[in-house]
């Protein structure tokens, strides 16, 4: 995705791009094998879930929340010993509604209280998601003409990467080359590079590239360290003691026709005044066997390019329900959730980057003989803290705010057992990030506030794996927004 959006930036400015893809058009089982990882204890699950190689990369498989990371979770925060992203985050602001536009959203503002409520609550604020439609996911079927199609952009699919050439004189990367499947290779050379493959991938590629004859500079220690994820915690069931009512509460809602979704954040305040890092709780659905599931189904397969008609034909014995859910969709501008449909509330933590937590390379090679990225990652106790802390407020917050007249909670046995570890019924929520961070300092950081890699100077890397923390909100919005920043900079450079 970011690749993608890049190459539009580049694109428009009239610069000539070469982009080297792993995958193909469709979603191929052969390129996907590639993602394999060594798990060292097991606990990371997002090698082949969350990776997907293929022109459109991971919006293929992307569930489309967006929301971009706060200002003060990017600033310096004291009580975490972080220093903060190397640049002001105000900056994306100039890129939000040109990545709202290419996802056919609007522009209404992500803090807007659509409660009209003017309370503020001391532990949480309220911040609303945007969805695309599935429809408008996948960036391949987006970008097509102004990118696939685009006569300043070339790209060569199944053209995995694995080797890299430096010019001996300054050391920078003079050329790259890549396998395709059936052995062929093909070499590239070019002014400038940029690794746009994902968190994991970008950061195998780094650690391959540091073993190649004559490189020698990419000698960040940090690379590969920090490795961190958000964590998600199934915290509680919620008891709908008003069908209607609890679905204009907590359901999916739309304004100027884009869903919104509830997104309650950790307040700073209670952040520092904790000592803990961020996080957000939200609310999903347990769609399975319902015809909101089949629906969802349908729109995924549409969002790969397939069709399911098994899918379709599930919903010919909901046609109630169907009708009564456009009459709210197009009238109360809500989705209609049937009390058979189970309202849950989750909580995902922000975790605290930690030097053990690291992605490096294995023994074990793929088909190309370049080594495995070997995953070591567990949480850590600063994480079982920001999860209880969450736990704790949130329940506060669900009573402080009257919400549990409509809709209580009960949270579940493993949330209220004070001897339980949190982090244990947790999961890693697909959103890789830190083992290429930026910084200011070499030591402690791979690449610079313009994303250029410190050692290398016609090398960057666009991908979450620069975060040096990730805040509360998935990352894709923000990437995206950086990707056009990156374009910028770049078209400074030719």
């Amino acid at each position: 995705m970011a690749g993608l959006t890049l190459a539009h930036s580049l694109a428009l400015k009239g610069i000539r791009v070469l982009l080297l893809e792993s995958g193909d058009t469709v979603v191929d089982g052969e390129a996907e094998i590639l993602n394999r990882i060594d798990n060292v204890n097991g606990r990371w699950t997002g090698a082949l879930r969350s990776r997907c190689r293929g022109i459109g990369g991971t919006s293929r498989r992307w569930g489309g929340r967006t929301i971009p990371i706060a200002l003060e979770e990017a600033r310096a925060r004291p009580h975490l010993d972080s220093e903060g992203w190397p640049f002001p985050i105000s900056e994306l602001d100039r890129y939000t509604a040109e990545i709202e536009t290419l996802l056919l959203l609007d522009h209404s503002s992500y803090e807007a209280d659509l409660y009209g409520q003017t309370d503020i609550d001391p532990d949480f604020r309220i911040r609303w998601a945007k969805w695309p439609a599935f429809s408008n996911l996948n960036l391949a079927k987006r970008l097509h003409r102004q990118v696939i199609s685009n006569r300043h952009v070339t790209i060569w699919s199944n053209a995995t990467v694995t080797g890299f050439a430096f010019a001996a004189a300054d050391g920078r990367l003079d050329k790259v080359t890549a396998r395709h499947c059936s052995g062929r290779e093909i070499t590239v050379r070019a002014q400038r590079f940029v690794i746009a493959a994902g968190a994991v991938e970008s950061t195998r590629l780094l650690l391959w590239m540091q073993r190649q004859p004559g490189q020698g500079l990419l000698g960040s220690k940090a690379l590969g360290r920090y490795f961190q994820d958000h964590l998600n915690l199934k915290s509680a069931k919620v008891v709908r003691h008003h069908v209607g009512e609890s679905n204009k509460l907590l359901g999916y809602r739309f304004a100027n026709s884009v869903r919104r979704s509830l997104h309650l954040e950790l307040s700073p305040q209670t952040q520092a005044e904790c000592g803990v890092a961020s996080a957000f709780a939200y609310v999903s659905m347990d769609m399975d066997g319902s015809a909101l599931g089949s629906i969802k189904k349908i729109a995924r397969n549409l969002q790969q390019g397939q069709m399911d008609t098994t899918e379709l034909l599930a919903l010919s014995g909901h046609s109630s329900l169907i009708f009564q859910s456009l009459v709210w969709r197009y009238m109360r501008k809500r989705l209609l959730v049937p009390a058979s449909v189970d309202f849950n509330v989750e909580i995902c933590a922000e975790q605290a980057p930690h030097w053990d937590n690291a992605i490096t390379l294995s023994k074990d090679k793929d088909r190309h003989g370049i080594p495995l990225a070997s995953i070591d990652w567990e949480p850590k106790a600063e994480d079982e803290k920001t999860l209880r802390v969450s736990v704790e407020r949130l329940a506060q917050f669900w009573s402080r705010s009257g919400w549990d007249k409509v809709a209580s909670l009960a949270f579940l046995p493993s949330i209220t057992d004070s001897c339980s570890r949190l982090v244990d019924t947790s999961i890693d929520y697909y959103h890789p990030s830190g083992t290429t961070r930026m910084g200011w300092d070499k030591a402690s950081s791979t690449v610079s506030g313009d994303l250029t890699c410190h050692d290398v100077s016609n090398l960057s890397v666009l991908s979450a794996s620069v975060f040096p923390r990730a805040g509360s909100a998935n990352p894709t919005f923000t990437l995206m927004r950086m990707a056009h920043r990156l374009g910028d900079y770049l078209a400074t450079k030719f």
